[in-house]
């Protein structure tokens, strides 16, 4: 409500309605001191006609001639009444409703198709979650990491090879989690993501420009104020930490700000769009992942997990999501690759043990791609990498140009001299599936049948 500034007249009118003492005008005339402060609420009751008046008179004698207090006092009661039409009167009737509701159209997202699995299979506790990818859903579940790899060791046969792996074991086991003491919940996943998001890895100083980001946004951390050192000191770790062979051991600190694109958000068509021809289903989905996705092969088994009853449903409208981070590796002589992250705060470890690197090996982080659906996501991300690249790159080749997905958990990723077990670094999940794989999903998004059974195309196909 505003009174300033009227050029000529200002007509304000007032009604003893339900709740008008804690209006505007009503704390304005009755809840203001004598400082001139006003309250943020108006008393308790209504108050009496006659006192708002004598409020107005009140003010009207201190500006004689300027404001004039009146009764409304209402009308007669009459009312204007047209000529009687000749003849018999019209017929009135409902307008029929002709469209048709489409109920099935929506904007679908990774969060929103994999809820329904996540409600169902609760875990022990609360200790997983990230920010989330849209307004009230979260894009990592709400429970502890998967069941029966947070302790104990990988099956290897034979006890020359046991042995092996116990020593494997108690390395890992020695490696602890710099972020460990920070909290978990998705408040935490939204700061860490902003904080990643708002750093120059390449900085001179990175530990300075850690200080300096976290330190800007420390008052929407929902933890305590002194985590900033931990928060700082563990970023620093995970954006050294290098990231496998898949990105051939570069790490995020490689990254310049012209190689890389933060918060890339997309909205893919499904089989039409605003006009769909039909539904892009999971289990197409599922067929899909099973055909390119065979056993040995990492994530293999997945597509089973993704056909189960929990997931079962047909999409139509738009698919839409933000891609962490697209970063390029490359250039001067070599072809340039081009990766999407996915930064994940997860906690793996079970309740009431010390969170080390041994809990963010190669096995346990492959065991929550498959529990928590990230394979979906990553697969859904490529999709939009892909449909990105081939926009955007003249001479476009998904063989060459499409580097994969990295999927970062944070909590696990320890620095410039990475804890390893057989294979890449500690908190590191890389993942390039074939080709044939994003190419066949993102057909399968655009409507087009699948292609026949048998070997996909070989290198430099389009």
């Amino acid at each position: 409500m505003a009174l300033t500034r009227a050029k000529h007249q200002a007509v304000v009118w007032w009604a003893a309605v339900q709740g008008s003492q804690h209006s505007a005008l009503g704390r304005l005339l009755l809840a203001k001191d004598a400082a001139g402060d006003v309250a943020a609420e108006g008393r308790r009751g209504a108050p009496r006609d006659s006192e708002i008046r004598d409020r107005f008179e009140r003010i009207s004698g201190a500006v004689p001639g300027l404001v004039s207090v009146e009764t409304a006092t209402g009308g007669t009661g009459q009312c204007w009444a047209g000529p009687v039409p000749a003849g018999p009167p019209a017929e009135l009737f409902l307008a029929p409703f002709s469209r048709h509701l489409d109920l099935r159209w929506r904007r679908s997202s990774y969060s929103s198709i994999t809820a329904p699995a996540h409600r169902t299979s609760p875990g022990p506790g609360a200790l997983v979650s990230s920010e989330a990818e849209e307004p009230g859903t979260t894009d990592e579940p709400a429970e502890q990491g998967p069941a029966g790899l947070a302790t104990g060791s990988v099956p290897v046969p034979g006890a020359v090879a046991a042995e092996a792996g116990l020593e494997a074991e108690l390395s890992l086991r020695a490696v602890p989690c710099l972020l460990a003491p920070v909290p978990t919940g998705a408040e935490v996943g939204t700061f860490v993501h902003g904080v990643l998001e708002a750093v120059d890895f390449s900085a001179p100083d990175l530990r300075a420009e850690l200080a300096r980001v976290v330190g800007a946004r420390m008052g929407g951390y929902p933890g305590r104020a002194d985590d900033a050192s931990t928060l700082v000191r563990g970023l620093e770790a995970a954006i050294l930490t290098p990231l496998g062979a898949l990105a051939d051991g570069a790490c995020l600190a490689d990254i310049g700000r012209r190689d890389r694109l933060d918060e890339l958000g997309f909205e893919l068509p499904l089989v039409g769009g605003d006009q769909p021809v039909g539904e892009a289903s999971t289990a197409d989905m599922a067929a899909l992942l099973a055909r390119h996705l065979r056993p040995g092969q990492p994530l293999a088994g997945y597509a089973a997990i993704l056909a189960g009853p929990a997931l079962a449903t047909g999409l139509r409208g738009y698919l839409t999501g933000s891609l962490d981070l697209v970063f390029r590796l490359g250039g001067q002589g070599r072809p340039e690759r081009y990766f999407v992250v996915d930064y994940k705060t997860n906690w793996l470890g079970p309740p009431g043990e010390e969170l080390s690197a041994w809990h963010y090996r190669p096995v346990a982080l492959e065991a929550e791609m498959r529990r928590s659906h990230y394979v979906l996501q990553a697969t859904f991300y490529l999709v939009a990498l892909h449909r990105y690249l081939r926009w955007r790159l003249s001479s476009y080749d998904p063989y060459v140009h499409l580097g994969g997905a990295l999927y970062l958990f944070v909590r696990g990723m320890t620095g410039p001299v990475p804890a390893t077990h057989d294979g890449p670094p500690a908190g590191v999940f890389g993942w390039r599936p074939p080709v044939e794989l994003v190419t066949g999903m993102s057909d399968l998004f655009a409507g087009e049948p699948a292609p026949a059974a048998g070997p996909g195309p070989g290198p430099g196909a389009r």
